[in-house]
């Protein structure tokens, strides 16, 4: 195995800080943060959902992903640029009847019309996506900007665990950019991030208060954030244009399954391939505690030896640390884009394949039905995107057969 090329240094002090999270009342909401649309009936009456709130649950848990930069419900606008999507074409119907846009619906969450819960009185689910690039960035971007919250929620967070912190030299207001700085020094000593779950986003300079990008020009629904293509095994990295050749020439073998997520970049003239695949609790893959540095030296996560496999805080810290190091290494960014949603037909045929397994007790393998999908709708769906969405699919069945339950349970 190949050995570690991290340097050593002297670690900034590092108080014990006992996490906390905060919520925000609607009063203490600053202006960037709220609404610049002065337009909205706030006494308009909430129109409840046809959903069950056991089917609201399987799709909010199978959704929201606030570390991966997936946001249900966030409950106010945002700072920086995104774009938002409805949770599924129900949430958009709900909206249309309303006449409301999703972030007026958020703002109206904020002020009580809609509930926080995922109750019948909740309202129309929204799913906000960050811009990646933006989003908690490693390295401050090339666009004239500057850092902020992403909301208020992240900024209480802060003032709570560090406002007021001597020791980083703060006050008891301190600034997304102080957060930002301090972040890097945890994340260069390779300390624990004391700041991880405050999220800070970049602000470009040309940019209004909630700037929103536009929604892209597609259908609402079930989308995959997706990789390039040829991140395949025996494939070309769209970057480098080397061919992925993961066992290294014996270096460091990073062969996975399946659904490997191959990248190859070319340090010192020798082409390296990484699995940029995320790794999950209970499930032991040592492989990928590894990077290769710019140099073109492999360098191990400090924390690999002691890592419990069974926790999923730790692998989280793994999966941060790794997305943080290739960044600042020269990797290029794993997602670049979002595919355009499965059609009705698609996912009813999705469906169909999650009943039979039901009905026969087979389990499916996602290789085949991606291979089945492909070739059926003429599309390149990878095997991540299609194992992701089966497992939304069998989340629904279950919500469906468990509210079919209760509605035919006898009353006493």
């Amino acid at each position: 195995m190949a050995s570690s090329g991290s340097g050593s240094g002297e670690s900034s002090p590092s108080p014990e800080i006992t996490p906390q999270t905060t919520t925000t009342p609607a009063a203490s909401v600053p202006t960037l943060f709220q609404l610049d649309h002065d337009q909205i009936d706030l006494t308009m009456p909430a129109i409840p959902t046809r959903r069950t709130s056991a089917q609201t649950s399987a799709l909010y848990n199978t959704l929201h992903r606030p570390s991966n930069g997936v946001f249900v419900n966030v409950g106010q606008t945002p700072a920086g640029s995104g774009y938002w999507v409805w949770m599924t074409d129900d949430d958009r119907a709900n909206a249309e009847t309303l006449g409301l846009l999703p972030r007026e619906v958020e703002m109206m969450r904020l002020n009580g019309i809609f509930t926080q819960g995922r109750d019948e009185w909740a309202g129309p689910f929204t799913v906000w996506y960050p811009e990646p690039q933006f989003f908690n960035p490693v390295n401050e971007p090339a666009v004239e900007g500057r850092f902020e919250y992403h909301t208020t929620h992240d900024r209480d967070l802060a003032e709570l665990n560090f406002g007021g912190q001597e020791v980083y030299g703060l006050g008891p207001h301190p600034t997304a950019t102080q957060i930002w700085r301090i972040r890097n020094v945890f994340v260069e000593s390779e300390d624990e991030d004391k700041t991880a779950g405050i999220n800070l986003v970049w602000v470009a300079a040309d940019s209004e208060p909630n700037t929103i990008s536009p929604m892209p020009a597609v259908p609402t629904g079930d989308l995959e954030l997706t990789e390039e293509e040829g991140h395949g095994a025996d494939q070309i990295d769209p970057n480098s244009g080397e061919r992925h050749a993961p066992t290294n020439r014996g270096e460091n073998d990073q062969t996975g399954s399946a659904t490997a997520n191959y990248h190859t970049n070319v340090f010192g003239g020798v082409p390296h391939t990484l699995d940029r695949s995320r790794a999950h609790a209970t499930v032991v893959e040592p492989r990928k505690t590894w990077i290769v540095t710019n140099k073109g030296v492999w360098q191990q996560w400090t924390g690999a030896k002691t890592l419990d496999w069974s926790n999923k805080n730790e692998v989280e810290k793994l999966n941060k640390w790794k997305e943080q190091a290739l960044t600042r290494h020269d990797w290029p960014p794993k997602r670049t884009g979002v595919r355009p949603p499965y059609t009705a037909e698609q996912k009813a045929w999705l469906m169909d394949r999650v009943k039979e397994e039901r009905r026969t007790g087979r389990t499916l393998s996602n290789e085949q039905v991606t291979l089945d999908f492909n070739a059926r709708f003429n599309e390149t769906r990878s095997v991540t995107g299609i194992t992701a969405i089966l497992h939304r699919t069998r989340l629904r069945l279950s919500a469906e057969i468990e509210a079919q339950e209760e509605r035919d349970a006898p009353t006493s």
